[in-house]
């Protein structure tokens, strides 16, 4: 009988530089264990499945790592594949992060259905839909759940800040240099010789000081939404930057239900 077992693994074809990174934590008809890699389970990937067939079988097959449970398992996959960039590499076959980041690198087309659904992600209704559905995913998590999922605590966020203050902080003591000032000096003046930039600075600052924008920031301040990729909770005028950020790390989207 095969005991559960999610795990992650890496396959390559070492003459060819090309490699895969997957993870395997499949429950039911289909049980995740280490043992049946490259015996009966080659991956879910059609990239990897097209590959074999140009190419033939893999030289490397390893286990990298186990875990007790499916999050754990499809966390570790999210952030190395993340972290490594391996979306963005043509060495690697992975052409999705959890993140939902998809890279074309060639030969690969959309279907009708694809492009349906990718349209219909930027929909007002499905991105409400999604938020409501996290915050109150995220509410209904027990702290164990949380802890599993990486989710920190406001304790824990604030532990955090408190590690890189003052000496702990990686620039404490060094002071910029004269030619450091002087470069920052002439890149400030050269950006804002330009009229263009300069209206627009304006422009902004202008609608800044006016008494509907201040108050509809204070509204937006008030609402509070969810990021569906790392699950933090923040003022729905601040989910725009943070998405752009480096710290919305993906945590699992496999249980969204859309």
């Amino acid at each position: 009988m095969l005991i559960y077992t999610p795990y992650v693994y890496l396959i390559g074809w070492t003459k060819l530089n090309r490699w895969y990174y997957g993870c395997s934590y499949a429950c039911g008809n289909k049980i995740a264990n280490p043992n049946q890699l490259w015996t009966t389970y080659f991956t879910s990937s059609k990239i990897v499945k097209n590959f074999r067939k140009k190419y033939g079988e893999p030289d490397i097959i390893e286990i990298r790592k186990t875990f007790e449970t499916a999050i754990q398992a499809q966390l570790w996959e999210a952030r190395v594949i993340y972290r490594m960039k391996m979306v963005s590499d043509e060495k690697f076959l992975n052409q999705r992060d959890m993140s939902g980041h998809f890279h074309n690198k060639g030969g690969y087309k959309h279907s009708e259905t694809s492009i349906k659904n990718y349209k219909k992600s930027f929909d007002e209704e499905r991105r409400i839909a999604l938020s409501e559905w996290a915050i109150k995913h995220n509410n209904e998590m027990s702290s164990e759940s949380r802890k599993k999922a990486g989710i920190n605590s406001s304790k824990t966020k604030k532990e955090n800040r408190e590690k890189y203050i003052g000496s702990n902080n990686h620039c404490y003591g060094i002071a910029r240099t004269p030619e450091h000032k002087k470069n920052i000096s002439v890149g400030t003046k050269k950006a804002m010789s330009n009229p263009a930039l300069s209206e627009h600075l304006s422009k902004k600052a202008k609608e800044r000081c006016t008494l509907e924008w201040r108050k509809n920031k204070s509204e937006n301040n008030k609402l509070k939404v969810c990021c569906v990729r790392c699950r933090t909770v923040m003022g729905k005028s601040s989910i725009g930057r943070h998405r752009l950020g480096k710290k919305c790390i993906p945590v699992f989207m496999s249980d969204i239900p859309f």
